[in-house]
């Protein structure tokens, strides 16, 4: 997760959105699940690919909806209504 952070900060988003990835893959169960798909979620408005992010972020919302990361992807949601 914070490797995701790491490349965030740098606006390497694809180096971020893959860390993030992994981590999904790789550890389902970890605390930073939520947080590591809102991060994914925010990599791939970094790579303008705004559709794609729209859909991590719903299914962020869908998955873990009490999550404060889920409630963070509702305002990210409505920036792009």
């Amino acid at each position: 997760y914070w490797l995701g952070e790491s490349h965030m900060i740098r606006q390497s988003f694809a180096d971020a959105y893959q860390a993030f990835s992994q981590l999904l893959d790789d550890h389902p169960n970890s605390s930073k699940f939520p947080d590591a798909m809102l991060r994914a979620g925010d990599s791939l408005v970094g790579m303008q690919k705004v559709t794609e992010a729209q859909k991590m972020y719903q299914q962020l919302i869908q998955l873990l909806p009490e999550s404060r990361s889920a409630k963070t992807a509702e305002q990210r949601l409505e920036r792009f209504n």
